[in-house]
């Protein structure tokens, strides 16, 4: 009886073993059986984000015409300080 349980597989054993490179291995199991209703990297953005990068994109836009028009301004001072 010894020997009978001491040659016994364990459940947690697979009865095959897998290679090392295996693809269901868990470095491989995300990009091989991704689920379709899972968010990934590659999916497409919504209107929501949309509109969000467009605003942000819009503030820096107006953040750089007045930091460009504050510049000139400052030129043109300097220029007019410099040649009195």
């Amino acid at each position: 009886m010894t020997e009978a349980s001491s040659l016994k597989r364990s459940p947690t054993t697979p009865s095959t073993p897998r290679l090392a490179g295996d693809y269901n291995s868990k470095k491989f199991k995300g990009e091989f059986s991704s689920s379709p209703t899972k968010s990934g990297k590659n999916k497409t953005p919504s209107v929501k984000e949309l509109m969000k990068e467009n605003i942000c994109q819009a503030r820096e836009l107006k953040k750089v015409k007045e930091l460009l028009s504050f510049l000139e301004l400052e030129r043109k001072a300097s220029m007019e300080n410099y040649g009195t």
